[in-house]
């Protein structure tokens, strides 16, 4: 993560949520790592898509910007946009299970949501809200460099990959973005609605362990 790196990627974010940016950082150089802190960033004024104007807290990530797997979800609940952090209601609760079950933490993941703001009033997620964060993805993907990507529900995967197939199809598949391999499973709050996903869900996470921390940690 060079620095030209690192300045383009927060003029993207200035040029998606315009002027008001509001940045807690902090930064601790060595000679190996440079660790930012990410995870209380609160960006105001959102108005790239149809739901910025219900945001209670703009929710950023959480987890280490080195990682090598990055998690990406949907959208937020309710508690997500109180606090300001992704995943921590029921369905982040069970995704932190899941990782732990195959020895990842946010110790080495990093992890969020593709929309900011919570929709709100039976809004229902669009196509075309996710499309409004494909820069920023790009952008912060780019930034992190990861090992794997994780997407965490239909929609984003369908979006960010260009594909109209369903994620049971998407699951079997292998692509890339970025240049970066790409898994595609449900979203822990699906999983939650239906427990018959929890199986599908556990072999997919089994491929990540199998397919990439083995091989990392051989």
């Amino acid at each position: 993560m060079d620095l030209e790196l690192r300045r383009k990627w927060l003029n993207q974010q200035k040029e998606l949520f315009g002027n008001s940016l509001y940045i807690e950082s902090k930064i601790n150089h060595d000679d190996s790592n440079i660790d930012l802190d990410l995870s209380t960033h609160k960006i105001k004024n959102c108005q790239k898509c149809s739901l910025g104007s219900s945001e209670t807290n703009f929710v950023f990530g959480i987890g280490n910007p080195d990682a090598d797997f990055v998690f990406i979800g949907e959208d937020l609940g309710k508690k997500e946009d109180l606090t300001g952090n992704p995943f921590i209601g029921e369905s982040g609760k069970l995704l932190d299970k899941i990782m732990l079950a195959i020895n990842l933490t946010q110790q080495n993941t990093y992890i969020l949501n593709v929309l900011k703001c919570k929709t709100y009033n039976d809004i229902k997620l669009k196509s075309a809200d996710v499309k409004q964060y494909k820069p920023y993805i790009k952008e912060l993907i780019q930034f992190i460099n990861p090992k794997l990507i994780i997407f965490l529900g239909e929609i984003i995967a369908q979006t960010v990959l260009n594909i109209k197939i369903p994620l049971n199809e998407i699951r079997e598949k292998s692509y890339k973005y970025e240049g970066i391999d790409v898994l595609s499973t449900y979203h822990p709050a699906e999983l939650l609605m239906n427990p018959k996903l929890k199986r599908p869900t556990w072999e997919d996470f089994k491929k990540i362990k199998s397919n990439y921390i083995l091989e990392l940690t051989s």
